[in-house]
């Protein structure tokens, strides 16, 4: 099997000139061994193995923490058990040894490469040194690589990196500089307008990066920056100009220029991608595309605050972004799903919150409010398996974000894919669940505030610890409205309430509800922190009161960015037409009705 594999090598060594990548390696070798059942073991195997790793590029690291990893992993079938390969057990001292000895005998640049670079970057994991020759001639032979075009224009870039990686680690001055040389040289040979990948690394790598490191005569410095230049200035010409091409261009100028306290240039080279933005034609085809541009030169514009005059430019995009977004609107369509709820269902769970007997006597005022609050309040346990379960139904959710938008247009929360933020889809999927319950809840409450008065219901509540006898009035008036059918001022006294309610919890149970002032123009003394911070600092603390997750059901329906947000959106005057919803102040009134069960305990 070895001589099989060394004799289509000997090949390669024949005609060093011939240009080859180390897939084409792989795929030599196993079509010289052919049909085998015989199993690779000794040299063979690390023949086979040296074009099966694959290396990773522009400095990232593989999972063994080198360049050089497994090229595939998985999970056994019906197994927890993992798997990979190459695998990192068989990178062994008799493997670093025989890829040492390969690469000092091998001809062709391609194979002097691969087998030095992953001697001397894999000898860690089998416990020896790396020998810094073994990174000399990696250098040496990408250099040689490039020069004869033994690979593609884009593997060329990367061939470079990694020489000006190791030349910089071994501070080799000298090879460091004919890298460098090296790396001009060939951006000048092969970089193409429309492919930003192929141009610019130069002023990047040489000129950025490591400017400390690499020591460039200023001659050939400023000659990388008037190369961009013209390029920027080439792109602009254009009729319709091409932001990608235009901002791949700025970028690197504005940082350079920034770096050099070249603040006129930096902010001429920034502006002139929102000019590219604003004559392109596709980018203001479509007001979507419109607000995209917009928010991205907000987040640059951001980014350089401190230049001058940049203030200005951020005020300007801000007053233009809310127009903007209300004319986007347009471009989404509205999508919908019916769903039939039969009236017994509904009827059937009534009955079983006001009818169902308490050891033969019928329901307690408490024991109807103890079953409405468990029938309806949000549990995240299911909210997290009903979103794991619509990730594996529907594959989008797993690859696609999604945008929360608000009727002005501008977004208000970004639900990014299921596999980088299951919490994040597990908090939207409880608002859905919430939103159909809300059929339910509604006709319960309904039927509640038929059987019992608003005074009655005051009395109940008035029995928790948090809710005080100064203030009934106000309680009264908000329920009052809810009885009267007016969810509009129900909602507006009930949400501030609430916050008192839970402000006065975490007190009381020793938490603390007060920031210190230490802004300018605050004046010292002390203000209450936000409800959303309030119960993000003391999930713990009130769900040991509830003995159950209940701050998970506060913050979806209060607070959070992804969840209904309703005091949010009331302190902030947003929505404001929402308050006149039957199914706002349903809610509003279920939370009412879990502070309730609070309860003080003197402690033995």
């Amino acid at each position: 099997m070895l001589e099989k594999i060394l004799s289509y090598l000997r090949t390669l060594d024949a005609a060093p000139s011939t240009s080859l990548k180390e897939t084409d390696v792989s795929q030599g070798i196993k079509a010289a061994l052919g049909p085998t059942e015989e199993k690779a073991t000794g040299e063979a195997l690390y023949e086979i193995l040296a074009f099966d790793l694959f290396p990773r590029h522009d400095d990232q690291k593989s999972e063994w923490g080198t360049r050089f990893g497994s090229m595939m992993s998985g999970t056994m079938k019906d197994s927890s058990e993992t798997w990979e390969y190459p695998s990192r057990k068989q990178i062994d001292g008799a493997a670093i040894d025989y890829w040492t000895k390969r690469a000092r005998e091998s001809v062709h640049p391609i194979l002097i490469e691969r087998y030095a670079d992953i001697a001397y970057d894999l000898a860690p994991l089998a416990e020896k040194k790396s020998d810094y020759t073994l990174a000399q001639l990696v250098i040496d032979s990408s250099i040689k690589i490039c020069n004869e075009n033994l690979v593609e224009d884009i593997y060329q870039r990367m061939q470079l990196n990694r020489a000006l990686t190791l030349a910089l680690h071994l501070n080799d001055k000298s090879q460091i500089a004919s890298v460098a040389e090296t790396i001009i040289r060939v951006e000048k040979k092969i970089a193409q307008d429309d492919k930003p990948g192929l141009w610019g690394f130069a002023f990047k790598e040489l000129v950025l990066e490591n400017a400390g490191k690499v020591n460039l005569d200023s001659t050939v410095r400023d000659g990388l920056v008037k190369d961009l230049e013209v390029r920027l200035a080439r792109f602009m010409s254009a009729a319709d100009p091409e932001p990608w091409l235009v901002e791949n261009a700025v970028l690197p100028l504005v940082s350079y220029y920034s770096h050099q306290g070249d603040e006129t240039n930096a902010v001429r080279a920034l502006l002139s991608l929102e000019d590219a933005f604003r004559k392109n034609s596709r980018s203001n085809s479509d007001p979507l595309l419109k607000v995209h541009y917009l928010e991205k030169l907000d987040a640059l514009y951001r980014q350089n605050g401190s230049l001058p005059g940049m203030r200005a430019n951020i005020d300007r995009i801000g007053n233009e972004l809310p127009t903007a977004s209300k004319e986007s609107l347009s471009s989404f369509k509205e999508m919908g799903a019916e769903i039939k709820i039969e009236r017994k269902e509904i009827e059937k769970i009534t009955s079983g919150i006001f009818d169902l007997p308490v050891d033969g006597n019928p329901p307690t005022l408490a024991n109807i409010r103890s079953r409405i609050i468990a029938n309806f309040i949000s549990k995240k346990d299911h909210a997290a398996k009903l979103a794991e379960d619509m990730a594996k139904k529907f594959v989008f959710v797993h690859i696609v974000g999604q945008r929360r938008v608000a009727p002005e247009g501008h977004v208000t929360a970004e639900l990014p894919p299921y596999q980088e933020d299951p919490d994040a889809h597990t908090i939207s999927q409880a608002l859905q669940s919430l939103q159909i319950s809300s059929i339910f809840l509604g006709d319960t409450l309904a039927r509640l505030r038929k059987d019992f008065s608003s005074s009655q219901i005051a009395d109940l509540l008035m029995g928790s610890e948090l809710f005080q006898e100064d203030e009934k009035e106000y309680l009264t008036k908000g329920l009052d409205a809810y009885w009267n059918d007016d969810p509009f001022n129900a909602s507006h006294t009930f949400i501030p309430y609430i916050e008192a309610l839970i402000r006065r919890l975490i007190l009381h149970s020793g938490g603390v509800i007060i920031t210190p002032n230490t802004k300018p123009g605050t004046y010292g003394g002390y203000s209450y922190k936000t409800l959303g911070l309030l119960l993000n600092e003391n999930a713990q603390l009130i769900d040991s009161i509830y003995k159950f997750p209940a701050t998970f059901y506060l913050e979806l329906v209060l607070v959070h960015p992804l969840g209904w947000n309703l005091r949010n959106d009331f302190a902030h005057g947003a929505s404001l037409n929402s308050l006149f919803r039957q199914d706002i102040s349903d809610r509003l009134f279920h939370i009412l009705l879990l502070l309730s069960l609070v309860v003080k305990q003197e402690k033995k």
